[in-house]
Order: structure tokens, then C-alpha cells, then sequence
């Protein structure tokens, strides 16, 4: 199944750093499948079955303060339950781009690698749903959105990664990103190929090729 995919964020920079780099380096195919929107989160209409999280939003001092001693997780527990409710949301994708809120720009190919294990994720999570076998009596459930190893991921939505703390400029953020998904689309479209890449291959993939847009 091909995901639908909704970048948003609130710098102008990336969401047209995004829109160049996607008309560049992307098939069609996957750009009909991104919405890139300049908006707050809060101005989003939709629905979406997942929505990435850069991780870094869980505050253990507030924890330690409101949460029950013997449940430190409930402030994310109950922000999670909101969220999935206001956007009918039913998975939380994870994509931490550090340990510790730090700059991260000394990493060179940050974004890449996390985009890129995100969409792995995604791929491998639907592959795994799609085989399932649902009996009749989990037919019911299953449409109810209450089983959930048998929902398969069809619309996502993610900001940009790194950005902020983490120092990662807006173009460095944008080519990773887009280049994660022209990468992915080419190993699931090639996978023979992919499966057996030699060095030379892999070079011609660096994310240090220059594009007209990087001049």
C-alpha cells in the first residue's frame, strides 16, 4: 500500500527547502503521495494513522513533580490518549535524533538515517499487517480500529528533525529527508538490486552529491 505522507512545519525556510529538493530528487509517484504545508499543528485538518514524534517532547521534570510515584509515565500516557483522539491517531512513531537535548549538527547524516529507519519501520509494520489472517471473529475488531497488529499504516504526519536544538540547518534537514524517501522508494522498487549493492554502488548514493540547488 502506498503511505500518504503530510510534512509540516512552522519554518518557511524548510517546508520550500523540502518542496525543491522533493521536485529534484523524487519520482512522481512518491511526490503525489507528500502534502508539504507551512502550518502549526493546530491548524492541521485531518486524519492521519501516525504521527512522528523527534522523541524529545517527554519532560521527566514534570513527571517527577505531577506524576504518581509508581506511574512515571502517565503524563505521556495521558498526552498520547489526547493526541489519538483529536487525530483519530493510532500509532506514535518515535524518531529521536539525540540522547539528551544537544546540538547534533557534528552528525552528518542524522536526518537520513532517521527518516530512512522510519520508513523501514513503516514498510516492514504494513508487510507484517497485510499477511495477517483475521478470522470472522476478529473481523469485527479489527474494523473498530481494536486489534491493532492489523491496521496498516496508510497516512502520516511529520514535522521537521533536528531543526531546533539540535542545530541541523534547514537545508541539510530537507535533502536527508528527501533523499531517505528516493532511497527507500529505489530499494523497495529494486530490491534485487539493493540486496546485493557493492561499494561502488553504495557511492553513488553519498549525501554529499552536489545538486543545482545546492549552488
Amino acid at each position: 500500500m502506498a503511505v500518504k505522507f503530510v510534512l509540516f512545519d512552522l519554518s518557511e525556510d524548510l517546508v520550500d527547502y523540502w518542496k525543491e529538493f522533493f521536485n529534484a530528487l523524487v519520482p512522481e509517484q512518491v511526490r503525489d503521495r507528500v502534502t508539504i504545508q507551512h502550518e502549526d499543528l493546530k491548524e492541521l485538518n485531518g486524519i492521519f494513522d501516525c504521527i512522528v514524534s523527534p522523541a524529545n517532547s517527554f519532560d521527566q521534570e514534570l513527571s517527577k513533580v505531577l506524576a504518581p510515584a509508581d506511574n512515571p509515565s502517565a503524563l505521556t500516557s495521558t498526552a498520547q490518549k489526547v493526541h489519538a483522539h483529536s487525530y483519530h491517531c493510532g500509532y506514535v512513531a518515535l524518531c529521536p535524533t539525540m540522547r539528551m537535548p544537544f546540538p547534533v549538527d557534528w552528525h552528518k547524516e542524522i536526518v537520513y538515517n532517521t527518516v530512512w529507519s522510519l520508513l523501514v519501520a513503516i514498510d516492514r509494520h504494513n508487510a507484517f499487517s497485510s499477511s495477517l489472517v483475521i478470522s470472522p471473529s476478529q473481523f469485527t475488531s479489527a474494523l473498530n480500529k481494536t486489534n491493532k497488529e492489523s491496521e496498516v499504516i496508510s497516512s502520516v504526519l511529520m514535522t521537521g528533525l533536528a531543526t531546533g536544538i539540535g542545530r541541523v540547518p534547514f537545508k541539510t534537514c530537507a535533502k536527508q529527508t528527501v533523499l531517505a524517501f528516493a532511497h527507500c522508494h529505489d530499494a523497495i522498487t529494486s530490491s534485487t538490486r539493493w540486496s546485493s549493492l557493492h561499494w561502488n554502488d553504495i557511492e553513488r548514493l553519498s549525501l554529499n552529491e552536489r545538486l543545482p540547488i545546492d549552488d
